[in-house]
């Protein structure tokens, strides 16, 4: 079973740019490109461009040899199939976006334990003011927490134009990990360091070592 991340913010924030680090020293990752989008920085990452099929996302991920992957603008695979069948009536569309996107983050857990993969999603406000996933229509936020599938939800956060990323809940959003993994409340914006301290934590591939982890701190 892979270790399955979260990395949420709204739009701008530094999801996709946090993976830089993975380009500068060449690390193979594999990503899913819903949209097609370039990422802002030059990468030879093996890509899967322009596709929400769910099959076909499964089928990538799955037969990738990197041991990273990540599910970019992982709010796609919902709103573009829902745009495309916008005029279809009923609910039989919801519930197979609902599929969709489930399975997907559940390919994770048959994927080798020495994989990670992290999901990019924007997020919304809701009515009672707690900052989620963004997500399409009401089965996936009434039936089952899409962030309760995961033990790690990092936020996106800019301040003063310093990018962050978020480790820990603020009381309104979902934001989560166990408590001794990072050092801090807010840690760089940098996905290479948190694959880093995720496979320090939990021993997995080829992990560095408590003495090389406390340098990176």
């Amino acid at each position: 079973m892979a270790i399955k991340s979260m990395i949420c913010g709204i739009s701008g924030t530094g999801k996709s740019r946090s993976l830089k680090e993975f380009a500068t020293e060449n690390i193979p990752v594999a990503v899913v490109n819903p949209v097609n989008k370039p990422l802002p920085f030059r990468h030879n990452f093996e890509m899967l461009n322009g596709e929400t099929d769910s099959n076909k996302i499964i089928e990538f991920m799955t037969n990738t040899k990197a041991k990273i992957i990540v599910v970019d603008d992982f709010q796609y695979i919902l709103s573009i199939p829902f745009m495309k069948r916008i005029k279809e009536t009923g609910w039989d569309k919801y519930n197979d976006f609902a599929s969709n996107y489930y399975n997907i983050i559940a390919t994770a857990d048959k994927l080798p334990d020495d994989v990670t993969v992290y999901f990019m999603t924007h997020t919304e406000t809701l009515d009672d003011g707690t900052e989620a996933v963004k997500l399409i229509g009401k089965m996936l936020r009434e039936k089952i927490c899409i962030e309760g599938l995961f033990t790690i939800v990092l936020k996106t956060m800019v301040n003063n134009g310093e990018y962050y990323f978020l480790t820990q809940n603020n009381g309104r959003d979902t934001t989560k990990s166990p408590e001794d993994m990072f050092p801090a409340y807010a840690i760089e914006n940098n996905l290479k360091y948190v694959d880093d301290k995720i496979r320090n934590y939990y021993k997995i591939g080829d992990f560095k070592s408590d003495t090389e982890i406390e340098k990176e701190d």
